[in-house]
């Protein structure tokens, strides 16, 4: 019987142990393994994200001041040559200083040719017209802004770009700037037209 009673001990002990195994197994498995979907992303009436393949997504560039917006499916940046001085090196290549850039990028499209581009900026300009990635320098970092096109020719490769001015250099949230930065609220004036860029 002392044997019998040692045996029933150590098996309840190993049942115990299996128990708690399984239990803690079981947990982790719910905790870690069955994560929730993540909610869809709630942007403001008609404001969408690019698809991969929409055709605004190029290296734009204004040949008169040689400038440049480039859009990805996600940012979008400026360059452009510099106002004195020269703007070509040695080998006759263009010069390109940054200028502002963005990223969160989000379009209202108003027709197939025409919209606003809004993006949360990571490079602005500071109080000297420098433009800068540090928000000390450059309190529009962080906050949006808005780029308006019109006369978007996808074949031609054509299209004309105004960025926004006006009582407000930037807004705090997508909200804000897709209700603030329209053109009936004077914010889009001279549109530059712009072609595709080809490094030479």
């Amino acid at each position: 019987f002392r044997f019998l009673e040692i045996f029933m001990k150590k098996l309840f002990f190993s049942l115990r142990k299996t128990s708690a195994l399984f239990v803690l197994m079981l947990f982790s498995v719910l905790l870690f393994g069955c994560k929730p979907d993540a909610e869809p992303e709630v942007l403001p009436e008609n404001v969408e994200r690019l698809a991969a393949d929409d055709p605004l997504i190029q290296d734009w560039f204004e040949p008169v001041y040689k400038q440049r917006t480039i859009i990805t499916r996600n940012s979008l940046t400026t360059k452009a040559a510099p106002y004195f001085g020269p703007q070509t090196d040695e080998n006759g290549k263009i010069i390109f200083n940054d200028g502002y850039a963005g990223n969160d990028l989000c379009v209202l499209k108003l027709s197939e040719s025409s919209g606003t581009i809004f993006i949360k900026y990571t490079r602005a300009a500071d109080s000297n017209w420098n433009y800068t990635t540090d928000p000390t320098q450059a309190p529009d970092i962080g906050k949006w802004y808005a780029v308006s096109y019109t006369d978007f020719n996808s074949t031609n490769k054509i299209i004309k770009f105004s960025g926004a001015m006006g009582t407000k250099s930037s807004c705090d949230t997508l909200e804000d700037v897709v209700a603030e930065f329209t053109s009936a609220k004077g914010y889009f004036g001279t549109y530059d037209e712009y072609q595709l860029y080809f490094n030479e």
